[in-house]
């Protein structure tokens, strides 16, 4: 008898592991506009959050924009960042990204959140980045952290 209780769970545990989907290879997705018009988009970023400083990597790790924020406050159970330096290093170099403003959301709970004074939700563990250059450039992205420390 103990023996079909057991052989029973061990089958629940095996379809309900099923039916609950693995946590895949974080990434997201960003979007560059440059001031002529012309668009770029680039999947199966990675995103990092270390500290207050949000990492995004390309695929093969040969670009990486980085940018650190400051000035955090938490709506709800949003962090919402203000970016105060941003750095792309590609090619082994290092180019300085001047901003004119942006904002970082990171939600960091395990429960669905909205976006302050918006429509648009924030899955657990994603991060929402918008950011305009001084130079005209938009650049959005979003996805699933892969990391926080």
């Amino acid at each position: 008898m103990i023996s079909v209780h057991r052989n029973v769970a061990l089958a629940l545990t095996i379809v309900a592991s099923l039916l609950v989907p693995a946590r895949a290879a974080a990434s997201g997705q960003v979007y560059v506009q440059q001031f002529d018009g012309s668009t770029q988009s680039y999947e199966n970023v990675r995103m990092k959050l270390v500290g207050l400083t949000l990492f995004l990597s390309s695929p093969n790790h040969k670009d990486v924009l980085e940018i650190v924020t400051d000035a955090c406050s938490y709506p709800g159970g949003v962090q919402r960042c203000l970016p105060y330096k941003t750095t792309l290093r590609r090619d082994g170099h290092t180019h300085a990204i001047e901003l004119e403003r942006g904002s970082v959301f990171v939600n960091m709970t395990s429960d669905i959140e909205h976006l302050p004074h918006s429509s648009q939700i924030l899955a657990p563990q994603h991060v929402v980045v918008h950011l305009h250059t001084l130079r005209g450039t938009y650049i959005n992205a979003q996805g699933l952290l892969d990391g926080m420390k």
